[in-house]
């Protein structure tokens, strides 16, 4: 029996089809052996049997995380997005009435969303710089005290009082 020819991914292209259908239905492998060409007849079996295979795991795993990774926008992408509306590039649509019904417009994004849009962008790359001014009204002592006498050091709220006086 000569044997099928391996693809890049070191699965046949018959097996690669049985893989795409499954990852878009895990839930019924013997449908998707059966799209992929595999007779009917003993496509459960052959299901199981290719979802043993190594080389079809691999792939498997690697489409899952290229789908996974296309969802996620990186940070790129979220910065180029903030700008686009920063600089009014993005639109919106707007369901407006009129005389001959209800129509929908491509209008700007608002100046609200432009200003919201380049505060997120400032946020993320650092061009706000939180500062907090911490004042302390009670007098900090520092003193040098041996090891054993640190239990008999006292801590007072109150205010200082002069007794030279």
């Amino acid at each position: 029996m000569a044997s099928a020819k391996l693809n890049k991914h070191g699965i046949t292209d018959q097996q690669q089809a049985f893989a795409d259908e499954y990852i878009i239905n895990p839930s019924n492998a013997t449908q998707a052996a059966i799209k992929a060409g595999y007779a009917p007849v003993g496509a459960r079996r052959q299901a199981s049997r290719l979802l043993t295979n190594v080389h079809i795991q691999k792939y498997l795993e690697q489409r899952r995380k290229d789908i996974e990774s296309h969802k996620i926008a990186d940070q790129k992408e979220v910065l180029e997005f903030w700008t686009a509306g920063m600089r009014g590039e993005r639109k919106e649509k707007t369901a407006l009435s009129g005389p001959r019904g209800v129509e929908v417009v491509e209008t700007p994004i608002s100046e609200r969303d432009r200003n919201k849009n380049a505060e997120l962008f400032a946020k993320a790359t650092g061009m706000f710089i939180d500062r907090q001014e911490i004042t302390n009204t009670q007098p900090i002592i520092i003193s040098s005290i041996k090891p054993d006498d640190d239990e008999n050091i006292e801590v007072s709220d109150d205010e200082p009082t002069d007794t030279d006086s």
